[in-house]
């Protein structure tokens, strides 16, 4: 009898060790299907959240890229187009100098601006050479400006060709937040100086026109502002101012 008992308990034991085997693989089973379960659901939220993030900042990115901002900027890095002023025309200046050395031409392709014309002088240079500029002055638009700086970009490297020099300088009547236009076209200051209420900031653009030499630095654009109440003024000139502001 006691031999009887003993083989049943051993039997239940068995099999109760059995079904508990069973049931915790069962169980394991079911937790690493739900942990897979939760695993795919958290990836699809998460590549849906991304998704959703890359559809949404699409546009933005399509409308205010700022590779495309600066690559419209240096399209026309004057002043109306550069969202940096509120004027909608400014003065234009453009001299082009030859020094006696040069192969001057007999005359310039003026910009494309209504009833243009040059005016040509001659000046002693130093060690007896003689310069020749040409020079000239009007009003323009932002329109006209996109097409003058074009040109600009054109003529200037021909000139350089020739042993010349263009210099242009667009002149607005208001103030500029100087560093914030730089930095819209990218231009590095190199120089600067403050003088009352007058500040001036030479920088180079590596995209822009040929510059000159000041100094140790390389120069192609300044900008100057004098801010005085109801008289304030600003000038943009490449590579470097020439006359009095």
């Amino acid at each position: 009898m006691l031999a009887t008992l003993k083989r049943e308990t051993i039997e239940n034991y068995c099999l109760t060790s059995m079904d508990y085997v069973a049931i915790r693989t069962i169980e394991i089973v079911i937790m690493a299907i739900l942990l897979c379960a939760i695993l795919v659901g958290l990836l699809n939220v998460k590549n849906g959240c991304l998704l959703t993030q890359i559809q949404e900042s699409a546009p933005m990115i399509l409308n205010s890229d700022p590779g495309m901002q600066v690559s419209q900027s240096l399209e026309d890095p004057l002043l109306l187009n550069s969202h940096c002023v509120t004027s909608k025309t400014a003065e234009l200046k453009i001299i082009a100098w030859f020094d006696g050395s040069s192969q001057i031409p007999p005359d310039l392709p003026a910009p494309p601006l209504k009833d243009w014309s040059w005016s040509r002088k001659s000046l002693q240079a130093g060690q007896g050479r003689l310069a020749t500029t040409f020079s000239g002055s009007g009003i323009l638009n932002l329109e006209e400006e996109k097409n003058v700086y074009t040109w600009y970009t054109m003529l200037v490297s021909q000139i350089a060709a020739e042993g010349g020099r263009l210099y242009i300088d667009e002149r607005i009547p208001e103030g500029l937040d100087d560093l914030a236009y730089l930095s819209r076209i990218q231009a590095v200051p190199v120089q600067w100086s403050l003088d009352g209420n007058l500040i001036s900031i030479a920088a180079y653009q590596k995209n822009c026109a040929a510059g000159v030499q000041a100094g140790r630095d390389q120069v192609n654009v300044q900008i100057l502002s004098r801010g005085e109440p109801g008289n304030s003024q600003t000038v943009l000139a490449m590579p470097a101012l020439l006359e009095e502001f």
